[in-house]
């Protein structure tokens, strides 16, 4: 699972060319991926399989981490997925 956080956005576009277009201009998943809106902040949504390596191209020149594994995340959130061996 992916989560994108829509208010700290910088819109710079390394993301979209970085993940072959998987993230748009705003850095924001495709919308047929999304899933939930977590914490209040966070838009979650899941990656297909085929798309792991373009995502994680994208995170990594993502300078204001904005989009990132949830697996990274510590939230009330990420701390269910954990308790339900989720994540």
């Amino acid at each position: 699972m992916l989560c994108f956080d829509p208010s700290m956005t910088l819109s710079d576009g390394a993301a979209l060319l970085s993940s072959g277009g998987f993230f748009d201009n705003h850095n924001v998943p495709p919308w047929d991926t999304w899933l939930c809106f977590a914490d209040d902040r966070y838009l979650v949504s899941w990656v297909p399989p085929a798309f792991v390596d373009l995502v994680d191209d994208g995170i990594e020149v993502n300078p204001e981490a904005c989009i990132l594994w949830a697996a990274d995340l510590t939230t009330p959130f990420t701390g269910v997925l954990r308790g339900y061996e989720l994540l």
